[in-house]
């Protein structure tokens, strides 16, 4: 416990409660990881941007129960209070600008950066002069995943790499890529 520091808090009962109910002995153990966790998704912002780089327009606005698979992700992105995304794209993807345009994506502030479908480097590199010098998100614009923002930036940090991939593993990759 040398990295934390003890303090004392007072709370109602029912918000006790509500803190004891969010507690599952793995992602949240305990009461004390429960507030530090809370607070940082308050507090903290892991992250200020976000890169996603589209190979198909037609496959990020793929609409899924209701929304499109880039609004799924952008809700994600809000949520972790990340606002400043990079959308690496065909110069051709007129409908996905247009759908990006609409007045309910506001608080985000997006770039636009040329996608020559020449690989995910390639693509990437060309994003390099719309980065701040800080650590981004690099998100695919077609695949659908439930992470959580904090829980993954926390463990990147953690581990004290330079990168850090969040894959899954199935019985013949080829189809998709090797890691």
């Amino acid at each position: 416990m040398k990295d934390r520091v003890r303090i004392s808090l007072t709370l109602r009962p029912e918000v006790v409660e509500l803190l004891d109910s969010k507690i599952d002995g793995t992602k949240i153990r305990n009461r004390s990881h429960a507030v530090e966790q809370f607070l940082k998704q308050v507090l903290v912002t892991p992250t200020g941007q976000a890169v996603i780089l589209v190979g198909n327009e037609d496959k990020t606005l793929t609409d899924i129960c209701g929304e499109t698979v880039i609004e799924k992700i952008l809700k994600r992105l809000h949520k972790a209070s990340i606002h400043k995304v990079i959308i690496c794209c065909n110069e051709k993807d007129k409908k996905l600008r247009k759908f990006l345009g609409k007045k309910k994506f506001e608080n985000f502030k997006f770039t636009f950066s040329k996608n020559e479908n020449k690989g995910t480097g390639a693509a990437l590199y060309q994003c390099k002069k719309h980065l701040d010098p800080e650590r981004f998100l690099l998100i695919y614009g077609d695949i659908m995943a439930e992470i959580d923002t904090y829980d993954f930036v926390d463990f990147h940090e953690s581990h004290h790499g330079i990168g850090t991939m969040v894959i899954t593993s199935i019985a013949d990759p080829l189809p998709w890529g090797i890691v």
